[in-house]
């Protein structure tokens, strides 16, 4: 699926984009939505000098209009239709590949997972990015660094969903994914 705000805020607040049109439209936004921009990049003292109650409900607004504009401008409309083209990408190689993936993890495994339904939310693959948010959603959007890259890391992500997030699960998580499945 692809969420709007989520693609938005992913491709405005990403730390180091390497796409130069990517650059170009956060700095166009930055521009024009300073202090809603700045909140989210961690620049928040400014609001807690003076009435911070006051300037949080401004926040609201400014950020409203931030994800509005940047959702109007033509370099957004550009990165949202190649996001869908990639979620239609994504979908199709799992689709092809879902019986053999499902086959090598019970191979490592040793047994069969239990069913469960994800929802991935899909962001550009430029801005470059994957984590288990909880509640069987994963948050992906990357670039294929090698063959099968984004299958192995959506397992890596839907493991946490099966297994958590813990310093020991992950290590197990990275062996069996990272490792074994890649």
């Amino acid at each position: 699926k692809v969420d709007n705000n989520l693609l938005t805020a992913s491709l405005l607040f990403r730390s180091d984009p390497k796409d130069e049109e990517l650059v170009g439209l956060k700095n166009e936004m930055w521009n024009k939505h300073r202090e809603a921009y700045d909140v989210f990049n961690g620049n928040y003292k400014w609001l807690f000098a003076g009435d911070y109650k006051v300037k949080l409900k401004n926040i609201t607004e400014k950020t409203e209009a931030l994800l509005t504009d940047t959702e109007k401008s033509p370099l957004y409309k550009k990165f949202y239709r190649e996001t869908l083209e990639y979620r239609t990408w994504l979908e199709n190689v799992w689709s092809h590949k879902k019986v053999e993936v499902i086959k090598h993890l019970a191979d490592i495994l040793k047994t069969k997972l239990p069913p469960k339904d994800f929802e991935v939310l899909v962001i550009h693959p430029a801005v470059g990015g994957g984590c288990y948010l909880g509640d069987g959603k994963i948050f992906w959007g990357h670039n294929e660094d090698w063959g099968n890259y984004s299958l192995v890391y959506l397992v890596h992500e839907a493991l946490h969903g099966y297994l958590g997030d813990h310093e020991l699960t992950h290590a197990l998580i990275e062996l069996i994914a990272d490792n074994e499945l890649r």
